[in-house]
């Protein structure tokens, strides 16, 4: 399956890309915005414009909040983006392999739901872990669809279900809910955790296509 496992290989490269991308993004804004309170703050103390705890307190603060907040949201949905059209795209390059006449797009669920049930139904055997979890899966599917629809703001009712999906998706570190906003909080350590989670999902997925797809291949070979 040489098509197959050069594709796997690129996803992995590009999920490698992305993790390192942001870790030196999130220490560039730290910096960036440590520099310019200082250099502002002094500025403006000195010319008697403001008191220090005031700047403290509000500009900076919400800066440093607002930007990592932005760049986690986009490197999520990013991710969440990546894996779910390389899935569908694996799906794709199977069926076609295998001469299949079913597609993943015959199926009625969606997403990363689909995607996990035609491998499913296209290995024969027994998925990763990730792909498995309904509850992971759940959790990072809603957070993916709060994000791009309301930014992260939760009601009354998606609070309970946010807390809810949560409690069955222990495993996920790094991700709650600011009482203060309502709003979705993710740090580092979920964004990072959840590509790691992701990487090993698509090398134990080769792990299995390839055990899948020896007889197949060597079926072929004869044949040729």
């Amino acid at each position: 399956m040489p098509n197959i496992k050069e594709f796997l290989f690129s996803v992995d490269y590009g999920l490698g890309k992305s993790i390192g991308f942001h870790e030196n993004l999130e220490t560039w804004i730290k910096a960036e915005l440590d520099k310019s309170l200082v250099d502002d703050a002094g500025r403006k103390v000195a010319e008697n414009q403001v008191d220090i705890r005031v700047l403290l307190s509000s500009k900076y603060g919400d800066l440093k909040q607002t930007y990592p907040r932005l760049a986690r949201q986009s490197l999520f949905l990013y991710i969440y983006g990546l894996v779910e059209y390389s899935l569908n795209e694996l799906c794709d390059i199977i069926q076609r392999e295998m001469g299949l006449a079913l597609s993943h797009k015959d199926l009625k669920d969606k997403g990363l739901q689909r995607v996990s049930l035609y491998l499913k139904k296209v290995a024969r055997k027994r998925l990763p872990g990730f792909l498995k979890e309904k509850n992971e899966l759940g959790l990072l599917n809603f957070v993916r669809n709060q994000l791009i629809h309301n930014d992260g703001v939760l009601n009354s009712d998606r609070k309970n279900e946010f807390k809810d999906k949560l409690k069955n998706a222990p495993s996920f570190k790094g991700i709650s809910l600011c009482d203060a906003t309502s709003r979705i909080s993710l740090e580092q350590e979920f964004v990072e955790g959840t590509v790691i989670r992701f990487r090993k999902m698509f090398m134990e997925l080769g792990e299995i296509l390839d055990a899948r797809f020896k007889p197949f291949d060597a079926k072929t070979e004869g044949t040729s």
